[in-house]
């Protein structure tokens, strides 16, 4: 099993985006007296340039489980996906991918670090690009994590949705 520093290892060698790679170091350097850094430890002028690639997701913990809501995109993802996700839960904003960005966000939650992942999302019907993300947690008291952000920016150009194709 990794422990906290291997993992950190392991991002340190994963992270080639210049983007990733900022917004990873700047996270690192926030404030965690209690453990983890919170809302109120962001400075977004001390970011500016990485701005539109960021996203923040409120953590809303009605049972059976959380309910994860986007309170920002930054404007480079809401012209890539060519719609506002502020205000949407995951499943509204993404539904074909809801699974996979709810499961990322909930081990970004239950490892209490940041998760990487390069990934396939379509941007349309008929169009997807390869995207990397990296979820970071965020707890206003240290601890019980509140609040999610990140970067997602885009690796390729985009590429078409192959056609289904019939069974013979």
């Amino acid at each position: 099993m990794l422990d906290l520093e291997d993992k950190r290892a392991d991002l340190e060698t994963e992270l080639t985006h210049p983007t990733m790679r900022a917004f990873y170091d700047y996270w690192r350097t926030l404030p965690a007296e209690n453990g983890l850094p919170g809302r109120q430890h962001v400075d977004p002028a001390a970011i500016h340039t990485l701005l539109p690639w960021l996203f923040m997701v409120d953590v809303e913990r009605p049972l059976p489980g959380p309910v994860f809501r986007y309170r920002l995109a930054g404007t480079g993802i809401v012209d890539l996906f060519d719609f506002e996700i502020t205000g949407r839960t995951v499943e509204e904003a993404f539904p074909q991918q809801a699974a996979e960005l709810s499961a990322d966000y909930a081990r970004a939650m239950t490892a209490t670090q940041p998760i990487y992942r390069s990934t396939p999302m379509p941007v349309s019907k008929k169009w997807y690009l390869t995207v990397d993300r990296l979820i970071c947690p965020l707890a206003s008291n240290g601890a019980e994590i509140d609040m999610l952000i990140g970067a997602l920016v885009p690796v390729t150009h985009k590429q078409a949705v192959l056609p289904r194709q019939s069974a013979a």
